[in-house]
């Protein structure tokens, strides 16, 4: 599925009572965790992104719940848009099952052990080439329930905003933009 969207049109076209919606309050653990700098790069992505997809590598838990907390995960995604999301899986999956593993490869080591550390953070790095030679990116991503259809991950792919500028700083196309079918498919996967 093609989503072709202007993120700057979209937020222009937001009347002034919905402002604020693509806004992600940065919670106060936040102010000295690596993960701040997503909250500088928000606005430039909201005003000049490209939408690629993107596949969930890990998320917390409680993001496939009902719930309120806003929460990081890692994403693996092509920053040049060119990879369809079930290309994306494979990778995702290959990813994943680093965790908890000690490989003897160096770039396989540090993908393990950020993916098991569940407290470290990537913005951009390369997939190893072990895993993908098409030059893929992961980075982790702060979940902001207000940006998904029904408040809560509910498929493992989604579409996300990129820009060269802060590269490796992705974040969740807010749903209000996505097609009527990607959000139809979404909550029927509930």
């Amino acid at each position: 599925m093609d989503i072709d969207v202007n993120i700057q049109d979209c937020v222009r076209s937001l009347p002034f009572w919905s402002k604020g919606y693509p806004k992600i309050p940065m919670p106060s653990w936040a102010v000295n965790d690596p993960l701040a700098r997503l909250w500088k790069d928000f606005p430039t992505l909201l005003k000049a992104a490209r939408v690629v997809w993107a596949h969930i590598v890990q998320a917390n838990e409680l993001l496939f719940q009902r719930g309120s907390q806003d929460c990081p995960g890692e994403v693996v995604y092509d920053p040049r848009g060119l990879k369809e999301a079930g290309d994306l899986a494979v990778v995702a999956e290959q990813l994943f099952s680093l965790k908890g593993t000690k490989p003897f490869d160096s770039e396989l080591v540090a993908v393990a052990d950020h993916l098991t550390s569940e407290r470290s953070r990537v913005f951009g790095r390369p997939v190893p080439k072990k895993i993908s030679e098409y030059p893929l990116r992961f980075s982790t991503i702060f979940f902001c329930r207000k940006h998904l259809p029904n408040r809560r991950l509910s498929l493992p792919c989604f579409p996300i905003l990129v820009n060269e500028e802060c590269l490796g700083s992705v974040m969740v196309l807010p749903s209000r933009w996505w097609p009527a079918e990607l959000i139809d498919v979404w909550k029927e996967a509930s």
